[in-house]
């Protein structure tokens, strides 16, 4: 992902990647287990790794709807 790209992940089958400028770019398969949320406090970790020399960033958002 470039600058200002966003994921929206809605589940396994649901999860697209846009631009900047909000545009769609494509859908995106989910590899590995899907985490689930439960009632109260739950704990979110995220990793990657950037080219030497690149200091990567992101921002998480988490929203929950439904049960």
């Amino acid at each position: 992902m470039e600058s200002g790209m966003y994921l929206e992940f809605h589940g396994p089958a649901d999860c697209k990647l846009y631009g900047p400028k909000g545009e769609f770019l494509q859908d995106v398969r989910i590899d590995g287990k899907i985490p689930v949320i439960k009632s109260g406090d739950n704990r979110i970790s995220f990793e990657c790794k950037g080219p030497e020399g690149v200091s990567p960033r992101v921002q998480v958002t988490v929203i929950s709807e439904g049960k």
